[in-house]
């Protein structure tokens, strides 16, 4: 009897012990999450080391590791922590709800929904759990599940406010706008302080493409959230989203100055690069936290992604193909290294490489016969090889996967529209959008459709009949602008781009396409009240004012385009852009010296600073000095900028100068491959070959420059020399 009591008091004294280890492990998980907030990820990985070593057979050590990663959005690798933790601890509510939001991120809905459904049967937070529920359904477009698992918690949390914004979210997704912002306004009437309601209320404006009204919200909860660190950043986030790039830097700069080696921030540092339209920076930018970070798969694969927008297909196939070999060496879980392997075939095909994306699809459909993103990826990397047995196969099999999920049905519908396969296609889009009434995919796919067979009027009926809301999304909005243009209706188009600019101050590139086509329009006095309005909302962005600037340097008011640029640079004092402008308007105004000292200042501060470098070459040309230097410059632009044509025209002009006429024949060809309708294009290519003995082909080109609008003195020179052959 006594030993029997010994052992029940060793049982208990053993189970206190436990407790109070994981009560321990669990304060000091606490303390590492809470320097995670601040941003203070040495602290945080410092806190979890130490947690590690103290209680070792805690999961608080691992899941804060975890925790980092997804933070820091190092997701594969916060996939491979996570799935330790729970594969020691199963039940673990905070691992159970990471995997939930991992498996949303590598855009595994299903797998989110499953961890959703564990996170519940072990007594997780009910709200949380219905949101993301829903949250995973909608992401796979099965908005009436969602509506109905919204509808039956809501009947037991009625004042929710997160329930109440992801159910307008979801309303959204339905089409049912108005609905939607009664919701909203439910939600919003009693919680106007709280951070995460304000940011939601921010996700519904956006999806409503109410821009302006998304960035108050959103601005708003910046200032209800903002000591979270990682909170900031997902504003930031939601910031590029919007194209509110102005915005979105000056809360980076903001954000770095809290942790200066966060991999998040060079993220999206990048991904401002990569919108302002500047991949060789994006491509920097991030290359600079790469080091730090260089054998973790998410950042390889992410600097792959960088190194194919900057045209550096091999080194993108080189640093991806070492990510995906990381994932398989290290055993990550399944779920990280199949979604790795898709993205790279995604790239491959991006950068029209599919004899390399081919082996890599066909090594993963053994093991996912019914996976329907290798099905679909397999059916058109066989249809670009002619291979129509094996295609007919998986294509078969790729219908059948897409089967009830309307995502999947409208990219089977692109790829037959690809195929030339228009009614097949034309099915699928119309079966979509009855399950999915805004189906961006279903509804772009139709427009193409239409737009194949010149039915434009036809295409631009079919967008006018959805809602208003709609066709603010700005790749439908682009797409009905052109429309408007095809079918001559340039009022129309005017006025809808003007109403893109009402709903979406910030965003500078809509004043251009308003501007672009009240040029077309012939309306002059528009488009200076378009370019003063986009100063009159962005007072502060200099991005706004050099955009102004070009247009008046363009129309040769050069004054006015000098006070502007010059109040861009009051902002923003190395603004490379507008040290460029800057250095064109002193060019054309024969102060060539200041134009070189501005051109070379803009390089200083960027390498990759195309226009700069091109124009540098072009005064140096001008001036008729230093002409190795310009060759030098001129090429440094090509290599940054390949697709431009007006740097391959420099060169050719350049040796063209030098008298190495066949050498400045190959740079022309290469302008006339890139642009062929450029009439000074095809005047220095006219004058090449008489230099070269080819009068014939000199007399083709100058008759084209001229009949295309060759204007001034090189117009008359260009009759002259004809005459002279």
């Amino acid at each position: 009897m006594r030993q029997f009591a010994a052992i029940l008091i060793l049982m208990a004294v053993l189970l206190v012990s436990c407790a109070d280890k994981d009560k321990a492990g669990k304060n000091s998980y606490d303390k590492g999450i809470a320097a995670l907030d601040r941003g203070d990820t040495e602290e945080t990985l410092k806190i979890f080391k130490s947690l590690g070593s103290d209680f070792p057979e805690s999961p608080y050590s691992l899941l804060g590791k975890a925790m980092y990663y997804y933070y820091e959005g190092l997701t594969y690798e916060a996939i491979n922590a996570n799935y330790r933790v729970l594969r020691e601890h199963p039940k673990l509510l905070p691992a159970l709800m990471l995997n939930a939001r991992l498996f949303l991120k590598i855009d595994r809905p299903e797998l989110a929904y499953f961890y959703i459904a564990l996170y519940e049967e072990n007594g997780g937070d009910e709200t949380l759990g219905a949101v993301m529920e829903a949250e995973a359904l909608m992401r796979a477009d099965k908005l009436d599940e969602s509506e109905r698992i919204l509808e039956k918690s809501l009947l037991d949390f009625p004042d929710d406010p997160l329930l109440l914004l992801t159910k307008a979210r979801n309303d959204a997704r339905r089409a049912e706008f108005a609905k939607g912002f009664d919701n909203c306004a439910t939600a919003l009437s009693p919680a106007d302080g709280n951070a995460a309601v304000l940011k939601a209320a921010g996700d519904f404006f956006r999806l409503a493409g109410l821009y302006d009204s998304a960035a108050q919200y959103y601005d708003a909860a910046l200032e209800a959230g903002k000591d979270k660190h990682y909170f900031i950043a997902d504003i930031i986030e939601s910031f590029l989203s919007l194209d509110y790039l102005h915005r979105a830097k000056s809360l980076l700069d903001t954000l770095r100055f809290r942790n200066e080696n966060s991999h998040r921030y060079y993220v999206m540092k990048s991904d401002y690069y990569t919108k302002m339209g500047k991949p060789a920076n994006a491509m920097r930018e991030y290359g600079m936290i790469v080091p730090r970070f260089s054998m973790l798969p998410t950042v390889m694969s992410n600097f792959a992604t960088k190194k194919s927008q900057d045209i550096d297909n091999y080194g993108a196939e080189q640093y991806f193909e070492g990510a995906v070999q990381i994932t398989i060496k290290d055993s990550f879980p399944n779920s990280a290294t199949i979604s790795l392997r898709h993205a790279f075939v995604d790239l491959l095909f991006d950068m029209d490489r599919p004899e390399i994306a081919g082996p890599n699809i066909e090594s993963m459909l053994d093991s996912l016969t019914t996976d329907f993103k290798t099905l679909h990826a397999a059916t058109y990397a066989y249809y670009l090889f002619g291979m129509t047995d094996k295609m007919r196969d998986v294509l078969k099999r790729a219908v059948e996967s897409s089967r009830g999920n309307p995502s999947y049905m409208a990219a089977m519908g692109q790829l037959f529209s690809t195929m030339d396969s228009v009614i097949a296609a034309h099915e699928l889009f119309r079966e979509v959008l009855k399950i999915d009434k805004t189906n961006k995919t279903a509804i772009l796919g139709e427009v193409g459709i239409a737009k194949r067979k010149l039915r434009y009027k036809e295409a631009l009926e079919f967008l006018n009949g959805f809602d208003e809301y709609v066709s603010y999304d700005p790749d439908i909005a682009a797409e009905k602008i052109s429309l408007y243009r095809s079918t001559g209706e340039l009022n129309s188009a005017l006025q809808f781009a003007e109403r893109l600019i009402e709903i979406a101050k910030k965003d500078i590139k809509r004043y251009r396409t308003a501007a672009e086509i009240a040029e077309e329009v012939g309306d002059k006095k528009k488009v200076d009240d378009i370019y003063r309005s986009c100063l009159d909302n962005n007072p502060d962005d200099p991005d706004a004012h050099i955009m102004a600037a070009k247009y008046y340097f363009r129309d040769g008011n050069y004054s006015e385009a000098e006070s502007i640029v010059n109040k861009a640079l009051s902002f923003d004092s190395l603004h490379v852009d507008g040290m460029t402008l800057l250095g064109d308007i002193n060019r054309v105004r024969g102060r060539t010296d200041s134009a070189m000292a501005l051109y070379s200042r803009a390089i200083e501060r960027d390498k990759s600073a195309t226009d700069a470098l091109g124009n540098l070459a072009m005064v140096l040309l001008e001036r008729g000095e230093n002409l190795d230097r310009a060759i030098n410059y001129a090429n440094q632009a090509i290599l940054h900028d390949g697709g431009n044509a007006r740097h391959r025209s420099t060169l050719g002009r350049i040796y063209y100068k030098k008298g190495q006429y066949k050498i400045a024949r190959v740079k022309f060809w290469n302008a006339l491959f890139l642009a062929p309708e450029d009439p000074e294009y095809n005047y220095y290519a006219g004058i090449n070959f008489i230099k070269t003995g080819q009068p014939d082909s000199a007399r083709v080109h100058l008759r084209k420059a001229i009949d295309i609008g060759l204007e001034g003195k090189m117009k008359s020179d260009a009759r002259t020399a004809l005459r002279s052959l």
